[in-house]
C-alpha cells in the first residue's frame, strides 16, 4: 500500500498576501463566490468521497500534491464507482478524492489519490503504486489546481 498523509493532518491554508484595506468612503469589496459543484456522481462510493472531498478542499494547502488517476465523464458513473471501489481495496480510501471537473463544456469526475509535500515526492510515490495503476499514465495535481477545476 502507498503511504499517504491524512487530510484531515493537512494544515489550513493560508493567503500569501495581506487583503488591502479598503480607502476611506469607499464600501468594502464583496467576497468572493466559491462555486462548489452540486451534481454529485452517481454511485454510493464516489458519492461517499465526492462529498469528502468537496469539504476537504476547502482547507487544503494549496501547494501540496495529490496523485491523478482517473477522470471520467459525468454519466459513466459505474466506470467511477468501479474504479473508486477498486482504488480503496489497493490504498487508503480516505486519500482518495473525487471532484469535478469541466472539460470543453463538459462535465467530467477525476479520481487523486494522496497528501504529498512536493512534486518529486509524489512521483517517488507513482512508483510505488500497483502496476495496475500505474498503468493508467498517473500524474501530479496540486490542490490548488484540484480546488480551481472544481469549482468550474
Amino acid at each position: 500500500m502507498v503511504s499517504a498523509a491524512s487530510p484531515s493532518a493537512a494544515p489550513a491554508a493560508t493567503r500569501d498576501t495581506p487583503a488591502a484595506p479598503t480607502p476611506a468612503g469607499a464600501s468594502a469589496p464583496a467576497q468572493p463566490v466559491v462555486n462548489t459543484p452540486v451534481l454529485a456522481p452517481e454511485g454510493e462510493l464516489a458519492s461517499a468521497r465526492f462529498a469528502a472531498t468537496q469539504e476537504w478542499l476547502k482547507t487544503a494547502p494549496d501547494k501540496k500534491y495529490a496523485i491523478e488517476l482517473l477522470t471520467v465523464r459525468r454519466g459513466k458513473g459505474d466506470i467511477l464507482e468501479d474504479f473508486v471501489r477498486q482504488l480503496g481495496q489497493l490504498l487508503d480510501a480516505d486519500s482518495v478524492y473525487v471532484y469535478s471537473v469541466k472539460i470543453e463544456g463538459s462535465q467530467y469526475y477525476a479520481v487523486a489519490y494522496g497528501n504529498y509535500g512536493s512534486v518529486a515526492d509524489t512521483v517517488t510515490a507513482m512508483g510505488q503504486l500497483p502496476e495496475t495503476l500505474k498503468a493508467r499514465a498517473p500524474y501530479p495535481r496540486s490542490f490548488g489546481r484540484m480546488r480551481a477545476q472544481n469549482q468550474q
